[in-house]
């Protein structure tokens, strides 16, 4: 506790008012004086907790009560606002960084489960999940929730705050043992400047928010975060614990029953049942009864937090709370406890199942709330019962001076009289409320509740205008996503800003504190040293060079070594990436590494050419918790999604000799058998190339003479075209491509055997791959070859690629009459640059290679679309096959879809052409090895056997170039389209939500009489300004509406009568709209989209 609570929801009150508009007014202060100056301005509030503020306004100011009530007083007052919780880690696949401890695990924690940003997989399960029936499903994301969740951390603002001043005269954080007196001074004094706050009338609600509670506040189930890292430290009073691991250490009971009767069969099931069954049945109804009692637990804090807080007399109501309370031991608690059982559940075997689960709960502690709930609660939380708590907080005026101006409560206390008080600190000057503006912590309350409303945009407008006014204002956090000026600071609600000049301060602190000082006002209790010290931004997670291993973990190399003074040993540290979803630890949480065969994901072996395989002597993490890097974890922690570990693995090969041989590391994923657990199976495997060891110690490729730079000269090339008898009895024809000497030579019994790309250096030589199919495998080569004066002959030597220890063979070819055939052209009557492609006229654009989401390689070739005919085409509606040919000859097929711009943009919805009119597609030919180089793509029928065109890919570059936007440019009309019933007036195209342009237009009846609206009868086009079409969808929308909406029926409209509708155009998220055509039967026009 700090503010009472309706001192919270009166400061909260005035910020929500403010923020109400969507935008807070946010003022300069001078820190030392203590003065409020004037405004920086108005600045823009978080949509989403806009959104939340304007609809859900009574589930805000339950958030607002925080932790003094939710999700109870115990866990509240004594896990959350302390220190004692561990720290959120960092996620690397959101860039999220770690919070800190304490209240700030929670509120980080709690701010990123209501305001995360999904991603569409995250969207899906969530929707589903929120539409479940019966309360099964909830939405982490509504507005009740975000607004619960944004009082929650206006909760923190406040207490930071005013705990910075209640300690001050207490002599420290709350506390009532070893001194109670700190208690009272406490309760005394917090009560005090509650009554001598404004009174608000407020209406607070859960409506909404209770499952969102009982989720993420109270059921910590096995591996949750709640059960792993937030419910930590004063743990033996909190209901949440203490029943969510009653609860957990049950239902492993259960389950290991319902497990061990089904690997039974007949009689021995029937007999272990016999056994074993009432004992599970009882406790699986414990559990049933202990979920029900905690999924009630969030209301009944709530109507205890009602009687307290928001009695209508201004006082507590502490009859009606210890009704509720005790209304809660008898419906939940006693059963939750364990209720004996005649046949089963002796006190005996419940205090024995509770020894069992709970051995750190001491047993009185069920006895005594059973007897009194809300006693037992505040003698826990306040060190005071019921009627001593009730004294104070009813008439905190009378015992001020009696507390107050007392000693005791620690050390540093303040001692002061309630005239003094009122005097200098409230500065009542005969008022009975203090004026927010000259009480320096509730200004600071209000500020900073303004100031977490702010959204990126309005923090970021914010620090330019005070930088404006010559303050040295902080960059918002860099290298993470901005989250809320609350997070990652605040390590106890308890301890207020005594976070000041430390490593962990708010980043409105960071450097010399000017932009705090300009913020808020210097309150009595403020820490002397503001100054923090800056961090160093984080940086985002280095993914380059990982190499998928299994579905759950990649990997890179990131170092080799290898130990020349013995000779023996290499070691080879490498980074391991969980890419899985769930959290895993690399190691087991005994130190057994992967080598060792234990519960571990891989095994590590050493390739060493011509000695096999060696094992690891050891593997050691590199990094401890102190050391790692940013996204790095230790090895034995769960690591999170996209988080990573780096090893070192030390090898011992035996000799100097071998260590020369060193090629590669294998790294082979290691499960259980599914039919024999303790047995180990090695499944999927990478491996890894490794640097290898020269004969001169240097580690990496041997050094080579140096390769002379490549001449672009076309004419060269030209007269080495032709056909050339080779001494390996090929005819080999060479034809120049792009820049390249592109050759193909068969025999009599291998008529596609030799396949060779070459380019002409500036030292007269040409080099390039050369592809042998011959002897019944693949064999690679590099050729290096000169021809002779007159290019009649050439002769070189052909190095094995792959069996490098082979000596290189010598090639030789002599030049033979004949020719290469050349290309074909389009079709007449067919525009330029375009191949008529049987369906609609193609035209190659681009084509590359690309990498699918299992970092596959694939190509990508791009086309220009063009209907010659003149009835409208769907490119979908093509049923040609396409096959990608490479230079050896070999074929491909596409996947079978069609995509806009590029692999990643697949057409979902038809994209239709009229005549004349053009569209980009891409084909994707997946699994095409990276080498591979395309040449051209070859048409065919739907039964893959005559064959239609010929693409050639020769000459185009990896991306498309610009397009001209069309040929009706000098068609464009200044005002509205006239058709032959309406006149089209565009107001606007604008992208939807999905990316898809949205065109706005108005249609006016020209007629003589009413006209129905038919949506059939209207075409409308947008062109992009590289000539693409895209045509609307088949519906009208609602011009206005903030979602798309559909229109029911368009209706008639009377002569002279206007109707505004929104068109869809499908699959134009790559489209910039430069022209935009309406058509109504053989009228039309076209107007300029307006910019």
């Amino acid at each position: 506790m700090a503010w009472k609570p309706n001192s919270h929801v009166y400061f909260a009150t005035i910020a929500m008012q403010d923020a109400l508009d969507g935008k807070v007014r946010i003022y300069r202060t001078d820190y030392a004086t203590g003065r409020v100056l004037q405004s920086f301005g108005d600045f823009e509030v978080n949509p989403d907790i806009l959104a939340a503020l304007q609809s859900k306004p009574q589930q805000y100011l339950a958030g607002v009560v925080g932790p003094d009530a939710y999700p109870d007083l115990l866990t509240g007052q004594q896990i959350i606002h302390t220190s004692g919780s561990h720290s959120l880690p960092a996620d690397p696949s959101r860039l999220e960084p770690s919070s800190a401890r304490g209240s700030d695990a929670w509120l980080t924690y709690l701010w990123r489960k209501a305001y995360r940003p999904l991603t569409p997989t995250e969207q899906r399960i969530q929707d589903a999940l929120g539409n479940m029936p019966g309360g099964m499903g909830f939405r982490r994301d509504s507005a009740a929730v975000r607004a619960f969740v944004a009082g929650y951390l206006t909760h923190a603002a406040g207490d930071m705050f005013m705990h910075t001043f209640v300690n001050h005269y207490a002599g420290g954080d709350f506390s009532f043992a070893p001194d109670p007196r700190n208690a009272a001074k406490h309760v005394v004094l917090e009560g005090y400047v509650g009554q001598k706050t404004n009174r608000t009338v407020s209406r607070t609600s859960i409506e909404g928010v209770e499952d969102f509670i009982y989720h993420e506040m109270i059921k910590a189930s096995p591996g949750s975060v709640l059960e792993g890292r937030l419910l930590k430290g004063a743990t033996q009073t909190s209901l949440p614990y203490i029943f969510s691991k009653l609860r957990n250490g049950l239902q492993q009971d259960v389950d290991r029953y319902d497990r061990e009767r089904m690997e039974r069969r007949g009689p021995a099931r029937l007999a272990y049942s016999t056994a074993n069954g009432p004992v599970a049945e009882y406790k699986r109804a414990w559990v049933a009864d202990i979920d029900r009692g905690l999924r009630a637990l969030p209301g009944v804090s709530h109507e205890i937090s009602n009687a307290i807080i928001y009695n209508p007399s201004g006082h507590a109501d502490m009859a009606k709370a210890d009704e509720v309370a005790m209304r809660y031991v008898v419906d939940h608690v006693l059963s939750m406890a364990g209720a004996p059982d005649a046949v089963v559940a002796t006190g005996k075997f419940i205090v024995n199942t509770l020894g069992a689960i709970l051995p750190d709960i001491p047993l009185p502690f069920i006895d005594q709330i059973k007897e009194a709930l809300l006693d037992y609660m505040f003698k826990q939380a306040t060190g005071m019962g019921v009627e001593e708590l009730k004294g104070y907080l009813t008439d905190p005026a009378t015992h001020f001076d009696r507390v107050m101006n007392a000693p005791g409560g620690g050390p540093n206390a303040a001692l002061i009289t309630r005239e003094a008080f009122d005097r200098d600190v409230l500065k009542l000057d005969g008022r009975s409320h203090f004026d927010s503006d000259r009480f320096p912590p509730a200004f600071n309350t209000i500020q900073m509740t303004k100031l977490l409303f702010l959204s990126e945009k309005g923090m970021r407008d914010l620090l330019a205008v005070m930088r404006t006014q010559g303050i040295d204002a902080p960059d918002l956090p860099a290298g993470v996503p901005y989250e809320n000026v609350m997070l990652g600071f605040l390590t106890s609600l308890d301890g207020g800003n005594g976070w000041h000049g430390s490593t962990n301060s708010s980043f409105l602190a960071r450097g010399d504190g000017q932009a705090w000082r300009n913020l808020f006002l210097h309150q009595i209790g403020d820490n002397t040293v503001l100054a923090s010290p800056d961090q160093a931004p984080l940086t985002p997670p280095d993914d380059t060079g990982f190499e998928l291993i299994d579905k759950n973990w990649a990997a890179r190399v990131d170092e080799v070594k290898y130990d020349k003074a013995a000779g023996r040993q290499v070691a080879v540290t490498m980074t391991f990436r969980n890419d899985s979803g769930a959290a895993t630890p690399f190691i087991n949480a005994t130190g057994e590494f992967a080598h060792k065969g234990l519960r571990t994901p891989f095994r590590a072996l050493l390739d060493v050419d011509r000695a096999g395989r060696v094992s690891p002597l050891s593997m050691q993490a590199v990094h401890t918790a102190q050391t790692a890097p940013d996204w790095h974890y230790p090895a034995a922690v769960p690591i999170p999604h996209k988080g990573r570990v780096t090893v070192r693995l030390t090898f011992d090969v035996g000799d100097p000799v071998r260590q020369r041989l060193v090629q590669s590391i294998t790294i082979i994923e290691h499960s259980r058998s599914p039919n024999d657990p303790a047995v180990l199976i090695d499944g999927q495997q990478k491996q890894f190339k490794l640097d290898r060891l020269n004969l001169d110690g240097t580690v990496g490729p041997a050094p080579v003479a140096p390769v002379p730079d490549v001449v672009n000269d076309l004419d060269q090339l030209r007269r080495f075209e032709g056909r050339y008898q080779t001494n390996r009895g090929t005819i080999l024809t060479l034809q120049v491509e792009g820049d390249e000497l592109i050759g193909t030579g068969g025999s009599q019994q291998l008529q596609n055997r030799e396949h060779m790309r070459l380019k002409l250096f500036a030292d007269g030589s040409l080099r390039g791959p050369l592809r042998d199919l011959g002897g019944g495998r693949t064999t690679w080569f590099n050729l290096n070859v000169r021809f002779n004066e007159d290019a009649s002959r050439f002769e070189g030597p052909a190095a094995w690629a792959n069996l490098a220890d082979e000596p290189p063979q010598t090639y030789i070819g002599e030049r033979v009459k004949g020719a290469a055939s050349g290309a074909g052209t389009a079709a007449k009557g067919t525009p330029e640059g375009f191949i008529e492609g049987g369906f609609l006229a193609l035209r190659p654009d681009m084509t590359r290679v690309s990498r699918d989401g299992w970092d596959r390689p694939r190509v990508e070739v791009g086309l220009t679309a063009r209907n010659l005919q003149a009835e409208r085409r769907g490119i979908q509606y093509m049923d040609n096959t396409f096959f990608l040919i490479d230079e050896a000859g070999v074929e491909y097929r596409t996947d079978g879809s069609f995509y806009s711009d590029s692999a990643d943009d697949r057409m979902i919805a038809t994209v239709w052409l009229h005549k004349d009119e053009e569209s980009r597609m891409t084909l994707v030919f997946p699994n095409v090895p990276a080498t591979v180089k395309p040449v051209r793509v070859i048409v065919r029928d739907s039964n893959r056997s005559a064959e239609i065109a010929r693409i050639e890919l020769a000459g185009l570059g990896s991306e498309r170039s610009a397009a001209k936007a069309g040929e009706d440019e000098d068609l464009i009309t200044d005002g509205p389209i006239k058709l032959q019933q309406f006149e089209v007036t565009l107001e606007k195209v604008e992208r939807g939500a999905d990316g898809n342009l949205e065109s706005v237009m108005s249609l006016k009846n020209i007629a003589s009489s009413r006209v129905r609206v038919l949506i059939n009868e209207l075409s409308a086009v947008v062109y992009g300004a590289d000539g693409q079409a895209r045509h609307a969808d088949g519906n009208f929308y609602m011009p206005d509406a903030p979602r798309r909406t559909t229109m029911a029926d368009a209706g008639f409209l009377a002569p002279g009568e206007s109707l505004r509708v929104r068109r869809v155009h499908a699959q134009s998220a790559g489209v910039r709209a430069v022209r935009f055509r309406a058509q109504e039967g053989s009228q039309g026009g076209v107007v300029a989209v307006p910019q």
